[in-house]
């Protein structure tokens, strides 16, 4: 049990990551956009 929720939990951290990473990188990608 703890294990299966120590693995969703690292997978929803995984997540955050890429999705932070993109949109990180999509605001650098297109700034005239967000500015």
């Amino acid at each position: 049990m703890a294990y299966a929720l120590r693995k969703t939990v690292g997978f929803i951290l995984l997540l955050v990551t890429i999705g932070g990473v993109s949109t990180v990188s999509i605001f650098h990608l297109f700034p005239p956009l967000f500015g």
